[in-house]
Order: C-alpha cells, then sequence, then structure tokens
C-alpha cells in the first residue's frame, strides 16, 4: 500500500539514498500503487538531502504531472535542494514561485533561501531574501540576520554587515 511504500522511501532519503528511494517509487509504480503528497515529499527530500536540485525539480513537476498540488513542505525541500547544492538563484525562484502558487512562504522558506545565499557567497541576493522576510511581515531569527551579516563580511562589506547585527 501507499503508506508502506511512502515509508520505505522516507526512510531512503533520511538515509541519503536517492538511488534506493528511486528504485522504491519505480517498484511501486510497476506494482500499480498510486503515489501520493507524502510520496512526492519523501522524494523530494530525498534529493534535497543529496543536494540535487535539479531532481528535486523534476518530482516536484512529477507531482503536479500526477495531479497533486504541491504544499508548503513541498517547496521548502526543493529550496532546501537548492541550498545543499549552493544555488542561490534557483532558491529565490522557487521562493518567488510560492507565491505565483497561493503558498506563503514561512520563516523556514526565508531562511533556506537565505542560506543558499550564503553558500553561494552571494550577499545581495540574502539581504534581498531577508528584506522580502520582512516585508512578509515574519520575524527574522538572529540566525537569519547573522548569515546575512556572515555573508557581506566574506564580501567585505563589514559596514553593511553591522548595521544588520544591530538589526538582530
Amino acid at each position: 500500500d501507499v503508506v508502506s511504500y511512502s515509508t520505505v522511501i522516507n526512510a531512503c532519503a533520511k538515509c541519503n539514498d536517492l538511488r534506493g528511494a528511486e528504485a522504491w517509487f519505480k517498484k511501486m509504480g510497476q506494482e500499480g500503487v498510486q503515489a501520493n503528497i507524502v510520496t512526492f515529499n519523501s522524494m523530494i527530500n530525498a534529493c534535497a538531502r543529496t543536494g540535487d536540485a535539479e531532481r528535486a525539480e523534476q518530482w516536484l513537476e512529477s507531482m503536479q504531472t500526477a495531479g497533486l498540488s504541491p504544499g508548503l513542505l513541498s517547496f521548502n525541500s526543493v529550496i532546501n535542494a537548492c541550498a545543499k547544492a549552493g544555488d542561490a538563484r534557483r532558491a529565490q525562484r522557487w521562493l518567488n514561485a510560492m507565491a505565483e502558487a497561493d503558498i506563503a512562504p514561512d520563516v523556514v522558506s526565508f531562511s533556506t533561501a537565505i542560506h543558499a545565499c550564503v553558500r553561494a557567497r552571494d550577499a545581495r541576493r540574502a539581504v534581498e531574501v531577508l528584506e522580502a522576510m520582512e516585508a512578509s511581515h515574519l520575524s527574522p531569527s538572529s540566525f537569519c540576520y547573522s548569515s546575512v551579516a556572515k555573508a557581506l563580511a566574506r564580501c567585505g562589506d563589514v559596514a553593511g554587515a553591522n548595521r544588520w547585527l544591530h538589526r538582530a
């Protein structure tokens, strides 16, 4: 049944075993078991844990093709895949895609996108994401502020880093 397959796929994801998760997903389809949103989210999470943003996107698209609507967790997992891959532009694109899908980004969405910017050493984009978070009336955590400050300091903008640290 779908619950059993989803549980095994999720276990593969937790072990960073994307190949195993995909093999179980394939077997599930061969046995005529329909994947649900939990199954697809587990597949996206498996991609995120291995930093495979492109495959995470493909699984989100497969979810939609199957007639399922991605939710907050789906988008956050794709953004996490982008962060692990150090792809700030892609993370920000998915953050923006959430609004287009009428899904409000949460603190995790924004902080994960900020993390992607820091990994990519893209301080300007990190500031943009933090400003968008504030404009969304969400309260950034000290992690968000310190991450932006870290990105700015790495780029030599000590004054900018201090400004964000004082806002924390």
